[in-house]
């Protein structure tokens, strides 16, 4: 087998995956850290906050799609952000759905959880209120042999009356 007849149905498998993200096609999981303050109660200046998502384990991992669920009554996602992601990497996400967030992320290379910095900014529409973050069906495939590849989400809290957060992480087994 040719170096061109492994690499082309990659190529087409990671083109249609694109594809489905852009339709909004794909839902995932998360797991959770410890909680983290993000200021005194009652000082903080503004109604927003930026969650980190973290990948962990992620090893040649060529694609994965998550759905993080929320209470849209206490929080209101203002976009995702991609602080760092090497230029092989391609992430979609649908945010149209109050409560819902779906995320994808490709790189034909390989995700590589060290390489990529990914977070959410909420708005908080209900001081003192708190919510779960729930990640939820998580599809992830092997960059190299394309199998699916196994991931344990883990359920984050957003809590406003003590002004902390436990974000998602997800992990991947390896």
């Amino acid at each position: 087998m040719g170096e061109h007849d492994r690499v082309m149905p990659l190529r087409v498998y990671l083109v249609c995956i694109a594809t489905a993200l852009t339709l909004g096609l794909f839902v995932s999981g998360c797991t959770s850290t410890g909680p983290s303050e993000l200021g005194a109660p009652g000082q903080q200046e503004s109604a927003e906050f930026e969650m980190p998502v973290e990948l962990r384990n992620a090893n040649e991992v060529g694609s994965v799609q998550f759905e993080l669920m929320y209470d849209p009554d206490v929080l209101k996602l203002l976009e995702v952000v991609t602080a760092t992601a090497p230029s092989t990497t391609m992430i979609d996400s649908n945010t149209d759905s109050a409560g819902r967030a779906i995320i994808g992320i490709v790189d034909e290379g390989g995700i590589d959880g060290e390489a990529l910095s990914l977070s959410m900014r909420f708005g908080i529409l209900q001081k003192g209120a708190g919510c779960s973050l729930t990640i939820e069906n998580v599809v992830a495939y092997d960059a190299a042999t394309i199998s699916p590849v196994s991931a344990s989400p883990t359920l984050g809290e957003f809590r406003g009356d003590a002004w902390s957060l436990t974000p998602p992480v997800l992990v991947f087994t390896p």
